[in-house]
């Protein structure tokens, strides 16, 4: 693997081999990915040095800890229901407090997000039907410009919208209820399921979101189900709704699948000739009208498509599911590993509200079950998304004429990263897992030291700005405050202390390359 690294304009011989230094000093430590760096990985700082990384490695449990979490700890909620710290965000939360700032990004739809409105009209396949979007685009020939069109409005949602829990919500059911958006019809389907489905419901209930998905033309289209019929069963749903969506393996038999799958046979989506193309449709006669029995229920004979209804409410009423959900949530908002005890008491604020997902994210962030979880003890590796976006917000990041280049620019990179929006093949979604985006390095010291040289097409830092009235001796605590609100590990501040007054003066440049290291610290891909 090669490093995509940008020319410098300027730069000294004193300070050639302070970035490639500085970086192999903060790599090497292995603070970042433990085990989970692999050996031959080049070193690339932004200044275009390269060293290569030793080849022995320290167990996963080596990496840095974060600060100890206090109850209540407002730097840890805000993180961990953000896509990205960042100074603006982090004084809302300080005048709220805890509970405060809590209950505003959960009543999201309060929240005015005009700005955002404002650039989201640019995209306008995101407001239109599925039957708009085929005679508007597909029959044409533009189908690309409607998948186009929502990739950038969830980057730019992502990193402009004031609703952050929301957002992050949003990301989260996505990968749940994953469907590829180049699979097919999906080009067109899945602009409708972000819009009706998950958007409608990320903080909603559960039981309603599920069952939106359930009907949802996208997801009948992306696993088969549409053509579930009577004379040629497809279990793909079935297995997926279970394995996937509510139960996990282990809470359910291969009798099960195949029971349930003949229990929604007539589940299908109108077709492209339709005026209601894309939405639910049913079709009795393609029902299975026998007798099925679905985790020791019997439905039927000659159901209809109501016991189908019913066994998505046994599935949602199910103990596992419960759990599952719990489970999932907890590891999206809290750290990879939570303790039994937070995910009984998240699922069983589950089973008390019949799924509403607000109360089980109150119950998440009850101030114990923080610090049951430990974050500080075992901080989750930022997905390339979210290191993207998080930059973004965290160094100001505006988007020069309008605001589709720069996500167009963004797009690009997440391709490079492996994590563009929708474009999951399996049906689980994004892995939310170390071990998995842990080796992808090098795009990240790319992508930090391009944004902060300004060189990518649409987007612009303001440095000057950021570090207004900071001398060189200030300008790594700066780069500290501004990333991590002044909780970047002491080791890697004093890297990029050194790497600053290295520089003959606090340059423009210096600034630039100073942040760039410092967004390219083992620091800063941890939440």
């Amino acid at each position: 693997m090669t490093a995509e690294v940008p020319p410098v304009a300027s730069s000294s011989p004193a300070s050639e081999g302070a970035a490639s230094s500085a970086f192999e000093r903060m790599w090497s430590r292995r603070l970042l990915l433990g085990a989970g760096v692999g050996a031959g990985l080049a070193l690339a700082g932004s200044r275009g040095a390269s060293a290569q990384l030793p080849t022995s490695t320290q167990p996963a449990g080596s990496r840095r800890q974060l600060a100890p979490v206090e109850p209540g700890d407002l730097f840890v909620l805000v993180n961990r229901t953000s896509q990205g710290w960042s100074e603006p965000l982090w004084a809302e939360a300080t005048a709220r407090g805890y509970q405060g700032y809590l209950e505003w990004q959960l009543d999201h739809q309060a929240i005015g997000d005009a700005a955002l409105d404002a650039v989201l009209t640019a995209f306008p396949s995101i407001f239109m039907t599925s039957k708009q979007i085929q005679d508007g685009y597909v029959v044409p020939g533009m189908t690309n410009v409607a998948v186009a069109e929502l990739k950038k409005a969830c980057v730019l949602r992502s990193i402009l919208s004031q609703r952050q829990l929301f957002e992050h919500m949003v990301e989260f059911w996505t990968d749940h209820f994953n469907i590829d958006q180049s699979d097919g019809e999906n080009q067109v389907l899945k602009t409708t399921d972000d819009r009706d489905v998950i958007r409608a419901h990320a903080l909603g209930n559960f039981r309603d979101l599920l069952k939106a998905s359930a009907h949802s033309g996208a997801m009948l289209y992306y696993l088969d189900n549409f053509s579930n019929r009577n004379t040629g069963v497809n279990e793909n749903y079935a297995r997926e709704i279970m394995e996937l969506h509510t139960l996990a393996p282990g809470n359910y038999t291969e009798t099960d699948v195949r029971e349930l799958a003949k229990i929604l046979t007539g589940w299908t989506i109108w077709r492209q000739a339709d005026a209601n193309y894309g939405t639910f449709r049913y079709r009795s006669e393609w029902h299975d009208n026998g007798a099925h029995t679905v985790l020791g229920h019997v439905y039927g004979p000659n159901g209809g498509q109501a016991e189908g209804e019913a066994a998505l409410d046994q599935l949602l009423d199910h103990p596992a599911c419960a759990n599952f959900i719990a489970t999932k949530l907890c590891k999206w908002l809290l750290s990879y590993a939570p303790p039994q005890s937070v995910i009984d008491d998240v699922a069983l604020a589950y089973t008390r509200t019949n799924g509403d997902i607000k109360t089980m994210i109150r119950t998440v962030f009850k101030p114990d079950n923080v610090q049951l979880a430990a974050p500080h003890l075992q901080p989750k590796l930022k997905r390339p998304f979210a290191f993207v976006t998080s930059l973004m917000r965290a160094t100001n990041a505006s988007f020069t004429g309008t605001p589709t280049t720069g996500a167009q620019t963004l797009l690009n990179e997440l391709v490079k990263f492996g994590h563009m929006p929708y474009a999951w093949g399996p049906p689980d979604g994004y892995p939310d897992r170390e071990d998995y985006w842990g080796n992808a390095v090098l795009p990240r010291w790319n992508f930090a030291s391009r944004l902060l040289d300004n060189l990518l097409n649409g987007i612009s830092v303001d440095v000057t700005a950021l570090f207004a009235g900071v001398s060189q001796a200030q300008c790594a605590e700066r780069c500290n405050q501004l990333l991590l609100g002044g909780r970047m590990d002491p080791a890697d501040v004093a890297e990029v202390h050194a790497f600053a007054m290295s520089f003959p003066s606090l340059t423009t440049q210096a600034k630039r390359e100073s942040l760039a290291l410092a967004a390219s610290s083992p620091s800063y891909q941890h939440v």
